[in-house]
C-alpha cells in the first residue's frame, strides 16, 4: 500500500484494486448505527448496493464493533476501515502517542450521516425535577466540552459551538463537511430488514 494514502471519496476505496485484502467492512446486520448510516446514504442518493459489490471484490474482512476493528487496524491486519469513529483514534492515540504517525481519519465527499440521539424524563420517574436538571446541563457548554473531550465522535447542534482545542483536529467541522439528513429514523429503522438481507447475499 502506498504511504499517505488519502481517502476523500467512497470511489477512493472502492475502485483502487491495489486494496485488495487491505480494507474492513462493517457488519450491518448487528448494528442500528451502521443500518442507519446505510439507509441514509440509500435515502441520499447513493449507489451503496453498487458499492457493496465492488467492496466484495475486495476481499475484505468483515467486523463489527468499532474498538475491535480500530485494534485491526493497529495490529496491521487490516489497513482502512470503511466505517469507524474517529474517536477511537483520538482514545488510542492517548493510550499510545506514537500512533499520531502512522493512523488518519477522514470524511467522504458524498456526505456523512448524521442522526440524532433522544433524551427524555420518562414518566413515573423517582426524580423527575432532578432528570430535568440533568438534560439542561447536557445542553450547556461545559457538558458539550466535557464529551466532546472523553468521547469525540458524539456533536452537539449548539449554536456556534466549538470544541476543545485538544481533541478539534479528531473532529468534523460541521460547517466545512457535507451532512446528510435520515428523513425519519423510525420509518428507516423498517428498512432495515430488506437492506440487512441483500446485504447477506452480497457478504456472506
Amino acid at each position: 500500500m502506498k504511504k499517505d494514502f488519502k481517502v476523500t471519496s467512497y470511489k477512493d476505496i472502492v475502485d483502487n484494486p491495489s486494496l485488495k485484502g487491505l480494507v474492513l467492512v462493517s457488519d450491518v446486520t448487528k448494528s442500528t448505527s451502521y443500518s442507519l448510516t446505510t439507509i441514509g446514504l440509500m435515502e441520499n442518493g447513493i449507489d451503496v448496493p453498487g458499492i457493496w459489490k465492488k467492496l466484495k471484490g475486495l476481499d475484505p474482512l468483515v467486523g463489527f464493533r468499532t474498538e475491535a476493528k480500530m485494534q485491526m487496524i493497529i495490529n496491521c491486519e487490516r489497513a482502512i476501515d470503511m466505517w469507524n469513529l474517529s474517536g477511537r483514534i483520538f482514545q488510542k492515540i492517548r493510550q499510545k502517542p506514537d500512533l499520531a504517525k502512522v493512523m488518519r481519519w477522514g470524511t467522504y465527499k458524498e456526505g456523512q450521516v448524521l442522526f440524532g440521539q433522544q433524551a427524555g424524563v420518562m414518566k413515573g420517574a423517582k426524580n423527575p425535577n432532578a432528570a430535568v436538571l440533568w438534560l439542561d446541563f447536557l445542553l450547556t457548554k461545559e457538558a458539550a466540552d466535557i464529551v466532546a473531550a472523553n468521547e469525540v465522535s458524539f456533536y452537539t447542534m449548539l449554536k456556534g459551538y466549538e470544541p476543545p482545542a485538544s481533541v478539534k483536529k479528531y473532529m468534523m467541522d460541521l460547517s466545512k463537511v457535507k451532512t446528510l439528513p435520515i428523513k425519519d429514523q423510525t420509518a428507516a429503522a423498517k428498512k432495515f430488514k430488506k437492506m440487512r438481507s441483500d446485504w447477506q447475499k452480497v457478504f456472506r
